[in-house]
């Protein structure tokens, strides 16, 4: 964590940036397309919360990406 005024120095190079943000938003078309299909086809609401795993690969990535970590 940083705090107040503190500068974050970036980990990472561009390519690295590119790859984290290609693979978040690839998950989260992945979770999309997933939550389609199970309402297309009626599965179970208990099953939609295995969606948490696939949404929130997306979202990690897609937030690493922007903070460049």
């Amino acid at each position: 964590m940083t705090g107040a005024g503190e500068v974050c120095i970036p980990n990472i190079g561009s390519a690295g940036i590119a790859r984290r943000r290609r693979t978040g938003w690839f998950w989260t078309a992945v979770g999309v397309a997933t939550s389609l299909v199970f309402l297309a086809r009626g599965v179970p609401p208990a099953w939609h919360l295995a969606l948490l795993i696939v949404y929130g690969r997306g979202l990690i990535g897609i937030l690493q990406a922007r903070k460049k970590t």
